[in-house]
């Protein structure tokens, strides 16, 4: 995109072009959701205190996860990203192997979100 006029980039992002498919996706997922909603399948669910226990480990150990990819790319980079650029790298990084994951071609995009 380097060179290009920023009019053709902003008319390939109208609103349109945009909200579709973020509405389609929305309406397909709550199709599926109430069409095959159960009411009767949370009374088999029973929360305790062991269950926040592990809930919680398990959201730390994301936090831990995205720290140590924080400092990773800090480093890698001789400490020139902040701590808010990195956390956006990792974010988008994650997004990006969220949409297509290593065994198909996403760990391609991890380089290029520098």
């Amino acid at each position: 995109m380097v060179g290009q006029d920023n009019s053709v980039v902003t008319s390939l992002l109208k609103p349109g072009r945009i909200f579709l498919p973020i509405f389609l996706g929305l309406s397909v997922t709550a199709y599926i959701f109430f069409s095959k909603f159960d009411p009767n399948l949370f009374t088999k669910f029973s929360w305790s205190n062991q269950t926040t226990l592990w809930l919680f480990i398990a959201l730390s150990m994301l936090v831990v996860r995205d720290l140590s990819y924080m400092i990773r790319i800090r480093v890698l980079t001789d400490y020139e990203l902040t701590w808010k650029r990195s956390f956006i790298v990792i974010m988008l990084w994650e997004f990006a192997s969220a949409l297509a994951p290593g065994m198909i071609g996403g760990g391609f995009f991890s380089p290029c979100l520098f």
